[in-house]
């Protein structure tokens, strides 16, 4: 493995010096062993060959001109600054996360978001490694625990704005090999790069992934329950407090709907404004209880918010 990422960085480094030079310069030294074991003591596991033998060729890229990124749209991370960013991620998120597929197939049903091949719909997993993001939007990770049909290393993409996963490869070696190819064939813009890097790798032909098919089928259309009260008559920072089997919570004027969709085990939650999604908040509970609405006025004469403020379990 290490020879084929040897081999292919040398291509790479051949077509960037005649293609985007600077590019080439920019290219760091080789990361030590130290560090990279280091690296795989925090983390509890061993690097995948490929991308051990990548950082020990080149220890990501300095970005001594702005912009000038190795992947055109998204930088090469250092091992320092993969571990920073993990370290980061993981702050931002909750320490457990549930691996509800259920929740994660109603979520594609529902076109709330797209899961594109095995990969688990997490916000941060601290075995996915980050390799690289895009204006701090979207990310790609060398991911150590795939969803079923999955393959330990594989490269995925996280777009949480877009609330979309996606496998780009099913290995470091073959995400790397796929764009020195596109480079070598001259099938990259590096002055005009709007076309973005995650168009050099195919989609899967199934962009469903097998492991949700089964829970998609399960999931049956809850019934609709009357409301008892109409969200638009609360009162700023007021509570109300609604069963967990409501179906929807209508804002007044349209402003707001908190759509309440149930499965057998897991309900989710998203906040649409103006027959717009302005924000998705995947909120996974256990069904069988009851949660409490906050409603606020974001500014004078603004409309109504609504955040849900918590979940009860009913026994």
């Amino acid at each position: 493995m290490e020879f084929q990422i040897s081999v292919l960085w040398n291509r790479l480094r051949a077509a960037l010096a005649t293609q985007a030079p600077l590019r080439l310069n920019q290219l760091a030294e080789p990361a030590s062993e130290a560090l990279l074991a280091s690296f795989e003591a925090e983390i509890g596991s061993p690097l995948p060959a490929d991308v051990r033998a990548s950082w020990l060729c080149h220890d990501g890229q300095r970005l001594e001109h702005e912009d000038l990124f190795l992947f055109g749209d998204f930088p090469y991370f250092s091992v320092a600054e993969s571990r920073a960013e993990r370290s980061m991620r993981l702050e931002l998120v909750e320490s457990t996360q549930l691996e509800d597929w259920r929740a994660w197939a109603f979520l594609v049903k529902e076109e709330i978001g797209s899961i594109s091949g095995p990969v688990k719909a997490f916000d941060q997993s601290p075995l996915w490694l980050p390799i690289g993001s895009m204006n701090g939007d979207v990310f790609r990770f060398v991911d150590l625990d795939p969803a079923p049909g999955g393959s330990i290393g594989q490269i995925i993409e996280v777009d949480p704005e877009n609330v979309s996963w996606r496998v780009l490869a099913p290995s470091f070696a073959a995400f790397f090999e796929c764009f020195v190819v596109a480079v070598e064939r001259k099938k990259l813009d590096w002055d005009d790069f709007d076309g973005g890097s995650g168009a050099l790798f195919p989609e899967p032909r199934q962009k469903i992934p097998d492991y949700l098919k089964t829970a998609l089928q399960a999931t049956k259309p809850p019934k609709a329950k009357p409301l008892t009260q109409r969200l638009d008559t609360m009162k700023l920072d007021e509570r109300a407090q609604f069963d967990g089997s409501v179906c929807a919570l209508q804002g007044g004027d349209g402003a707001l709907t908190l759509e309440l969709k149930a499965t057998q085990t897991a309900e989710s939650i998203v906040a649409r404004t103006d027959a717009k999604t302005i924000g998705v908040a995947q909120i996974t509970m256990r069904a069988g209880g009851v949660f409490d609405v906050r409603c606020e006025h974001p500014k004078a004469g603004g409309k109504p918010v609504f955040f849900v403020e918590k979940f009860q379990r009913v026994r």
